[in-house]
């Protein structure tokens, strides 16, 4: 299913603006025939993923290491608090 851009912002919570900006910076894959460019609702989906916020707690990745082709990540160890200096 394609969809226009003014049927996009409907669907979307964002604005015609930041959609041309997504568009020009090409985090969202569109397709233009003639002077109309229509999008993907797949393709819609999959550019919201990018901007997913993992909940809190969640650990964080932290290096990334390549075996056989693949992207392996370790879970970032949470940091410790210092204590403040007490001055007397």
């Amino acid at each position: 299913m394609y969809l226009r851009a003014d049927q996009v912002i409907t669907v979307l919570p964002v604005s015609r603006r930041t959609l041309s900006n997504w568009q020009a910076r090409r985090l969202i894959k569109f397709y233009r025939v003639g002077r109309t460019i229509l999008f993907k609702r797949a393709d819609i989906e999959a550019a919201l993923e990018k901007f997913a916020v993992m909940p809190v707690g969640t650990p964080r990745p932290r290096h990334r290491h390549f075996e056989d082709g693949n992207v392996i990540s370790e879970p970032v160890p949470p940091r410790k608090r210092r204590m403040g200096r007490i001055n007397p």
